[in-house]
């Protein structure tokens, strides 16, 4: 089993907890203060004419917030996903032997985002993205494709930055280069792609399947010894803490 560092991603459970709070709020915020008019002006509002008014005035407002719930919902779902789509890439790490150490959601000072995994061992240093969409993966003029269409996000440019931070990083602290590798891994089973066992692109970047990802890890030859790795591992503890 491998040596497991660091927490699950703050900014995930973060974001997730923040947005369907927001969602639960402005539902109950909403029909708090329809309910408070009501009552307020309670006589002509049990009119005809003063219900038409009172139903006239408070439909956009109740689909405005109808259309911010749904919209703080998904985006909490979506951060939940991604929290359960890093626990089933954090479960499959684990499965690397004792010589392998993977620290979770690595923060580099100065920069404002986070590595979800970086993974150390006699095969080298890996830095590995995980995104948890669904559909059919494809690659075409420098750039990933979900079902024929760019995602949200540049992926492959994510991953070099952090690939690059780290870098820096390392370089900073231990005085030398160190390669490292990127890996864009999709957690989801229903996630589809055909790039196999070989980089998409001319930087290196490869993108796998969950169930590809410790083989890819495990099928580099001897990189690292075991003063490398203490040393290389004991400047990766800085960014977990």
């Amino acid at each position: 089993m491998a040596q497991m560092h660091g927490k699950a991603s703050k900014y995930l459970i973060r974001l997730d907890k923040l947005n369907r709070v927001s969602a639960y709020i402005l539902l109950v915020g909403t029909i708090g203060s329809a309910i408070i008019g009501f009552i307020r002006n309670y006589k002509i509002n049990t009119t005809l004419i003063g219900l038409v008014i009172f139903i006239v005035l408070w439909s956009p407002i109740f689909w405005f917030a109808y259309r911010r719930y749904k919209k703080y919902l998904n985006e909490s779902d979506k951060y939940h996903r991604g929290r359960k789509g890093e626990g089933a890439i954090w479960y499959e790490l684990q499965k690397l032997n004792n010589q392998f150490h993977v620290y979770q959601d690595a923060v580099i000072k100065g920069n404002q985002w986070n590595i979800d995994f970086i993974v150390l061992g006699p095969t080298g240093l890996f830095v590995v993205e995980v995104k948890s969409h669904t559909g059919n993966v494809t690659y075409a003029n420098n750039t990933l494709l979900l079902n024929g269409k760019p995602f949200e996000k540049d992926f492959l440019s994510q991953i070099k930055q952090q690939e690059t931070g780290l870098s820096e990083f390392l370089k900073s602290q231990l005085g030398k280069d160190i390669k490292i590798q990127p890996v864009i891994v999709f957690s989801h089973k229903w996630a589809t792609m055909h790039f196999g066992m070989n980089p998409v692109d001319h930087s290196g970047v490869y993108v796998v399947q969950k169930r590809l990802l410790n083989k890819l890890i495990n099928s580099t030859q001897q990189v690292f010894s075991l003063n490398d790795i203490s040393k290389i591992g004991e400047q990766l503890e800085k960014l977990v803490v």
